[in-house]
């Protein structure tokens, strides 16, 4: 019954007439989307209205929030969806947005086993207890230009990641899948230690979910070099997120 409800409501609010102004911040904060086919444009839109009616977005450290926030953050997390069926993020609730980068403290095991208390500043986390971390300075610094670098595709990839709806479904099909990916992350892993140049940011090699994480915002804003230089990867990707960027 509840389900039933909510797809109701989630057919309503898809709808609803967009905002004339979405389409002004779409253009200035998302290169992608005007790069869309129309069918996803319309997708991606109706997507947004769901996403922005069922998150809660709070300002911290002083910011004032305001719609070019939400619809950036919105359009980019809903991107993610357009080849799937990840019912909007379920266990997300609230997206967190910070002037700039936030401060972190955090306990860490080191190498000997001994915990120890990491003192950083982050641009974005993604939490597995229902929250999206985001610097406004980074997310306006990420959104200018495609350049492979997207804090919001990089954090939400972290969230549907965290979920485990990422890898096939078929046992097989997952097998080769997860086989392709640590194969591409192990020999990222071997060009930075040989101070090789990488197409990837190199913070993927830090683990497998980040690779995975940076692989992503790869995957959407440089496709078509990343299908040229990485196709293996490139692949194990589209099957990941159900689009071809590459062809948009």
């Amino acid at each position: 019954m509840f389900g039933f409800l909510r797809r109701r409501r989630r057919a309503q609010l898809r709808r609803q007439p967009v905002p004339g102004h979405w389409t002004e911040i779409l253009a200035a904060r998302m290169p992608r989307y005007a790069r869309l086919p129309e069918m996803l444009r319309h997708r991606l839109l109706g997507s947004m209205q769901v996403f922005l009616a069922e998150k809660y977005f709070e300002g911290c450290g002083g910011l004032e929030l305001n719609d070019t926030m939400r619809v950036t953050v919105a359009a980019h997390a809903c991107l993610l969806l357009m080849g799937r069926d990840a019912d909007f993020y379920p266990r997300l609730r609230t997206i967190l947005i910070y002037p700039t980068a936030f401060y972190v403290n955090r306990e860490e095991e080191n190498e000997l086993g001994l915990v120890e208390e990491i003192d950083d500043f982050q641009e974005g986390e993604s939490w597995d207890s229902g929250a999206v971390v985001l610097s406004w300075r980074d997310v306006l610094h990420d959104t200018r230009k495609l350049d492979g670098r997207n804090v919001i595709l990089h954090e939400f990839a972290h969230q549907l990641d965290d979920q485990g709806v990422i890898a096939p479904q078929d046992a097989t099909a997952c097998a080769d899948w997860e086989s392709v990916l640590q194969q591409h992350y192990e020999a990222h892993q071997v060009r930075l230690e040989r101070g090789l140049p990488t197409f990837l940011d190199p913070y993927g090699a830090e683990a497998p979910h980040e690779f995975f994480a940076v692989a992503t915002e790869a995957f959407f804003e440089l496709p078509v070099q990343f299908r040229r230089k990485l196709p293996a990867l490139y692949e194990a990707l589209r099957q990941s997120w159900g689009v071809n960027p590459a062809t948009w």
